[in-house]
């Protein structure tokens, strides 16, 4: 049985240092991250999110990313979000849950396999953290997933290679043909720089 910690968080417009979090641990048998999220989303109507002081707040530009430049689909749907950033609104997904997910990766480091368009227009929006953003992070009860787990973010075709090296490769969903790539960008600040280059 496995452990899953969960945060769920949404920021707080006038406390810069705060965050609205639900805390939990899933049990659950089945090793892939949806899973997860199936069950949060299972109990989204009774979360119950507690007003968290953020004593070492993530800078979002550090955190690893799972899709190269060549894996963003559409850049253009960012100004949209920043617009509603800038406004005061929150970008989330249609089902009612936060966009960016996040998990806690080998090493110790944050990776983020969901909400890539999200956290960009967030920074562009001039949000510089994690807890500035709407997010899901998950960890095994604060120990790192394995490359097995991480494994379930790419085709299942391709997923022997990853657990043998998760770090060397990025998704991308919108290649016609190889849905995996040979990682170039490493961190959503890697992303960043080339959004703002092109």
């Amino acid at each position: 049985m496995l452990r899953r910690l969960v945060a769920y968080s949404l920021p707080m417009a006038d406390a810069a240092s705060q965050a609205r979090v639900y805390r939990t641990i899933i049990g659950q048998t089945d090793p892939s991250p949806y899973a997860t999220i199936d069950e949060i989303l299972d109990r989204q109507e009774s979360l119950e999110l507690k007003i968290e002081q953020i004593l070492e707040p993530l800078p979002i530009e550090e955190i690893l990313c799972i899709h190269n430049a060549s894996g963003m689909r559409d850049l253009a749907q960012m100004q949209s979000m920043i617009t509603k950033i800038k406004n005061g609104g929150l970008v989330m997904n249609s089902n009612g849950l936060p966009n960016i997910k996040v998990v806690l990766a080998p090493g110790k480091k944050w990776l983020m396999f969901d909400g890539h368009h999200t956290a960009l227009a967030y920074l562009l929006a001039g949000k510089r953290y994690l807890h500035e953003t709407p997010y899901i992070s998950m960890s095994n009860a604060g120990i790192p997933f394995g490359a097995q787990e991480i494994s379930y973010f790419f085709p299942e075709d391709f997923r022997a290679r990853v657990k043998e090296d998760w770090f060397k490769y990025t998704v991308n969903w919108q290649s016609p043909k190889d849905k995996a790539e040979l990682r170039v960008q490493k961190t959503l600040g890697d992303l960043l720089s080339i959004i703002k280059n092109t």
